[in-house]
């Protein structure tokens, strides 16, 4: 898996850097022509920063989260 990862993360580098016309015009690039081009590139970006975020996505990172005791209680403050 860690090898079709790391495969995936250099072709969407390459669909974004060389490829195609997304962040930089230029010859020899592909423009994005329809709106369900962009869904599958975004979706396909997302699954694969979902699968590094694994099961923190959701969670309060313990670096942005200070903890603050008041009357035996735990408050989380930003």
């Amino acid at each position: 898996m860690r090898e079709v990862l790391h495969n995936d993360c250099k072709e969407l580098n390459d669909i974004g850097d060389n490829k195609f016309i997304i962040r930089h015009t230029g010859l020899g690039k592909t423009p994005i022509t329809s709106s369900s081009q962009v869904d599958y590139l975004f979706n396909r970006m997302f699954g694969l920063i979902y699968i590094f975020l694994g099961d923190k996505i959701g969670k309060k990172s313990d670096l942005t989260v200070k903890q603050e005791i008041r009357e035996d209680k735990v408050i989380d403050e930003f």
